[in-house]
């Protein structure tokens, strides 16, 4: 069945706040339009901004007073842990100079309560190359009021002497409350950059912000979210992850019907050149759970990704909203926007603003991979399965093309299996900005424009 049912869905009717997003911009003392990460910690964040980050505190603890050497030839592991040990029970600084610091990432530096790391732009924490499938470069676990900013966490993957696994991380926060970091900057891991997850018999991470961070050339993710509650990724630039899937820039996908996804928040996020979608959100494996997820994504730019981005249920029923503002995805190799296999009593999804130009790089021939946003079904093997494909409200989206002849094989590709009924799919307003783009007319009769067109 193929079919096009369009009007709008309030934001409201969501279940969010009827403002958008808080625009977020840097200034020369921080952030402007947002809470300042000293209140969501007990720690002092300075100049959280694209600005070089200032280290100079005297009564910080500096690793060099416990022999660490940031030669790029002495393995600086004991010494930053010695360091970051010896900050007091009510809390203190760790610096790191300028360097590189070679780190036993399988042992990892393990950041405790009530600790500020403090890195130079050019302090570089660097793996010593291993064949584990698992890693961190820095673990907070089960740990609270943490702040790392700055610097620079250079993965082991063109040296990684093993061939399996996935998991190697530049910083994973498991199971933790009230952690910023901010301006720090992770490539070449063997997994992901960066790693959001449970920590100790599931405990949630709560009350975490990534600002303005960086991750390039990871092999599985720049930004893994797995599981949190109040979780607050803003204004990150994730780009060139590529080597094993999902290879995604920000991968939100948990792993256990456990695991929540409450109160998120992408704040423009950049992606481009990902093997993977810009943004994928997986949300199979907490389908049946009772735990309704929360996501907003704002502003999301996407440039030259497999996909801008991916939302993948594969039939699961999970409760909850997602809400993306303002998207553009652009130059995609296949779809700007994929939606697979997501049944129509699940999650609410509503899509406001998109623009989708000069998808379908790579000139896929069928509408499911090269149509500029595309929902579909296929591939059933649940024989028993009585949903159709539904809840998915798309408002004038913006289809266009910077060439002659556009790639794109249509604006829209909406398909179910045979026997199975699509409910509640709407897109309302569209604006297809070259002719040839035209939705066909046996679909005109379910299109609506609000401005009487």
């Amino acid at each position: 069945m193929i079919a096009f049912v369009l009007y709008r869905v309030p934001r409201e009717a969501l279940g969010f706040d009827s403002q958008k997003p808080t625009n977020i911009t840097a200034s020369s003392s921080g952030l402007t339009g947002a809470q300042d990460p000293a209140a969501l910690n007990n720690n002092t964040v300075a100049e959280i901004n694209n600005t070089a980050v200032e280290i100079d505190d005297a009564n910080a603890i500096n690793v060099k007073s416990y022999n660490a050497k940031g030669d790029g030839v002495t393995n600086d592991t004991a010494a930053i842990q010695a360091a970051v040990d010896a900050v007091p029970p009510d809390g203190g600084t760790v610096v790191i100079p300028e360097g590189v610091y070679l780190v036993d990432a399988v042992q990892s530096i393990r950041i405790k309560n009530g600790v500020t790391l403090k890195m130079a732009p050019n302090t570089v924490l660097k793996a010593v190359p291993n064949n584990s499938e698992r890693y961190a470069v820095l673990t907070i676990k089960d740990a609270s009021n943490i702040t790392i900013q700055g610097g620079v966490i250079e993965g082991e993957r063109a040296q990684h002497t093993g061939t399996t696994g996935e998991w190697g991380m530049g910083i994973q926060i498991l199971g933790s409350s009230n952690i910023t970091v901010a301006n720090t900057v992770c490539n070449n891991l063997w997994g992901d950059g960066f790693y959001i997850g449970s920590g100790t018999a599931g405990k949630v991470s709560e009350d975490v912000r990534l600002i303005d961070v960086q991750a390039d050339n990871n092999r599985r993710q720049g930004i893994s979210l797995i599981c949190g509650r109040r979780i607050e990724i803003i204004r990150p630039r994730l780009t060139n992850t590529n080597g094993t899937l999902p290879s995604a820039g920000i991968d939100i996908e948990p792993n256990k019907i456990s695991d929540v996804l409450e109160e998120i928040k992408l704040v423009e996020p950049f992606t481009a050149g990902n093997a993977g979608a810009g943004i994928s959100v997986v949300l199979q494996q907490i389908g049946g759970t009772n735990a309704a997820v929360s996501i907003e994504i704002s502003n999301h730019h996407d440039d030259a990704s497999d996909r801008g981005m991916l939302i993948a249920s594969n039939n699961a029923i999970v409760p909850g909203n997602l809400l993306i503002e303002n998207p553009e995805w652009d130059n995609s190799k296949r779809n700007g926007l994929s939606i697979q296999r997501h049944d129509h009593r699940s999650f609410h999804i509503a899509i406001n603003q998109p623009r989708v130009i000069d998808a379908n790089r790579s000139g896929k021939r069928d509408g499911s991979t090269g149509a500029a946003i595309a929902i579909y079904h296929n591939n059933d093997n649940k024989v028993t399965r009585t949903g159709g494909i539904g809840n998915v409200h798309i408002y004038s989206p913006v289809i266009g093309t910077t060439q002659g002849a556009p790639k794109m094989m249509g604006a829209f590709y909406i398909q179910e299996m045979p026997n199975q009924e699509i409910q509640e799919l709407t897109i309302t307003d569209p604006v297809i900005e070259n002719s040839s783009l035209e939705v066909p007319d046996s679909a005109k009769q379910y299109i609506k424009y609000n401005q009487g067109q």
